[in-house]
């Protein structure tokens, strides 16, 4: 799955740590402007759990969720010109 997917389905990222079994929500949009329509997967390989620190986390989609301010900013970016 990539971030535009999420972002289209008003999901959030869940980064899911098996240390410590912490789980946190990201925002999909923060990570689309700095690395673009990236699979969850490289993302994953990338990040660490907010809690222990652990490197060996698992993303996945979670929601749907209320848009942000950022989302519907980002939304009229990304439409077509006409």
């Amino acid at each position: 799955m990539k971030l535009l997917e999420l972002i289209a389905a008003g999901q959030l990222i869940e980064v899911q740590c098996p240390q410590c079994r912490a789980r946190t929500p990201l925002d999909p949009d923060f990570f689309f402007v700095r690395r673009g329509d990236i699979d969850l997967k490289l993302l994953g390989e990338h990040l660490c759990c907010a809690q222990c620190g652990s490197p060996e986390v698992k993303l996945s989609a979670k929601g749907p969720s209320e848009p942000t301010s950022a989302s519907a900013d980002m939304a009229v970016h990304r439409r077509p010109h006409s």
